[in-house]
């Protein structure tokens, strides 16, 4: 990895540069489960800016007393019905999640 700190604030529009490669040989370097990504994407800084650690600490990120518990967030298939007014099946949708999530995610 090289990185360059230029001595300008904000960064250009195109300090960050992604791409698509069109050979499959791109992806044989990132099996998961033996099998290849069906595609990867390859991003290239041409700058890179640390992020203050003041403000990771201020936001107490890590801190468990600030953190939602889990089951206080909406699932995904709560928050669909929500936004069609009923008009989908998120009970079904949750329950089918984990093994769908098996199948399809590699």
């Amino acid at each position: 990895m090289c990185l360059r700190v230029p001595c300008r604030f904000p960064p250009p529009l195109d300090a960050c540069r992604p791409s698509l490669p069109r050979r499959a040989r791109a992806a044989i370097g990132f099996p998961v489960e033996g099998k290849p990504p069906r595609s990867v994407i390859v991003v290239r800084a041409d700058s890179v800016y640390p992020q203050c650690q003041k403000a990771l600490v201020r936001s107490r990120l890590w801190d468990g007393a600030t953190q939602i518990p889990r089951s206080a967030l909406p699932t995904v298939g709560e928050m669909m019905e929500a936004i069609t007014d009923g008009g989908f099946d998120g009970k079904s949708y949750d329950a089918a999640y984990p093994e769908r999530m098996k199948q399809t995610l590699y």
